[in-house]
């Protein structure tokens, strides 16, 4: 794969990346920050001189909207458009990988009974001269196809390989027909035949028929899927969880951001290690909450929205707590 391909591919995972990590490197940066003002008394001083608690949100909350913005419009329209871009890269590279290896004079059988033989390739061109197909995936059934020219080229839309051949000859015989003998002869000047991907190459994830993954819409998309009468249950569920995805996720920002605050200040020695090992564990619970309520949703054992946004609701209200109990006892004080 020439070096070009394989950046466009890592650019196109990028999205995918950032949704993720965004959050969690936000969250990091706070509890390294207010670690290190907690380690040098400088967050006592602050408060002694008068310096509200919601003073020092004021910033962290700023940043964290700006990251907001950021996340959504990565995750509603950069994201979708990664996924079906790099599907459809990924499966154009494996198809041109598939074709390279089809060499003259050899006898091609990667494909469940079918067998290609090609008897020139040019060097440079994509097309080869003279062709010859055998087709007997059926046990009492064969067809054999002789071709001046052909091509391998891949229909991105089926996600599949298409054998396009020029002035054709099929030779048929059906050995169920009481007539063993007969014999059907056809001619085309232009054949396809549809081929699936071989397996040998063709790694998790790529599909012989093509089906938009749900991750590849973007939000008119989705709301079409809901909108379709013909859409299954379990598609429009789907689709639902999604939706509410693509914006829980980037909230995560604010609920990081009002929660570092509280956790910076157990970060006593403002040391990286423990900061990130902190928001390891953080982002971890979330993790798990988001994606065991994705699955209860999508087997319609919770609801949507609730699935998606309990992560968020539960750790909104740890982060609120001491801010609450912090303010009240100023109060009291």
């Amino acid at each position: 794969v020439p070096a070009a391909d394989v950046g466009m591919l890592l650019l196109l995972t990028m999205p995918n990346i950032i949704v993720l990590t965004l959050p969690m490197a936000f969250l990091f940066g706070i509890l390294v920050a207010i670690g290190r003002l907690s380690s040098d008394s400088e967050l006592v001083a602050l408060r002694a001189s008068g310096i509200s608690l919601f003073s020092l949100y004021r910033p962290i909350l700023i940043l964290s909207l700006i990251l907001f913005a950021i996340n959504t419009y990565t995750s509603t329209t950069l994201l979708p458009w990664g996924n079906r871009t790099l599907v459809s890269m990924r499966t154009e590279l494996i198809a041109r990988s598939a074709a390279k290896e089809i060499e003259p004079r050899v006898f091609y059988e990667q494909w469940q009974g079918v067998t290609l033989y090609i008897f020139e390739a040019p060097p440079g061109e994509d097309e080869w001269q003279g062709v010859f197909l055998v087709e007997d995936s059926k046990p009492r059934e064969h067809q054999v196809t002789v071709a001046e020219r052909g091509r391998l080229w891949l229909d991105e839309e089926a996600e599949r390989l298409v054998l396009e051949l020029d002035n054709a000859l099929t030779h048929k015989v059906d050995l169920t027909d009481s007539d063993s003998r007969r014999y059907h002869v056809s001619s085309s000047r232009q054949l396809r035949k549809v081929l699936p991907l071989p397996a040998r190459i063709r790694p998790p994830g790529v599909r012989d028929v093509r089906s938009v993954s749900i991750r590849e819409l973007n939000l008119g998309e989705l709301r079409a899927v809901l909108d379709d009468p013909d859409s299954s249950e379990f598609l429009k569920r789907s689709a639902r969880v999604e939706i509410h995805k693509k914006f829980s996720i980037p909230a995560s920002c604010i609920v990081f951001g009002l929660l570092g605050l509280p956790l910076g200040f157990s970060t006593r020695r403002g040391s990286r290690s423990s900061s990130f090992a902190m928001s390891i564990g953080v982002f971890l619970v979330y993790y798990v909450l988001l994606n065991h309520g994705e699955k209860t949703a999508l087997i319609g054992e919770n609801s949507p929205w609730l699935a998606m946004w309990l992560p968020n609701i539960v750790l909104t209200a740890v982060g609120l707590f001491p801010v609450s109990y912090t303010h009240l006892r100023a109060h009291e004080t």
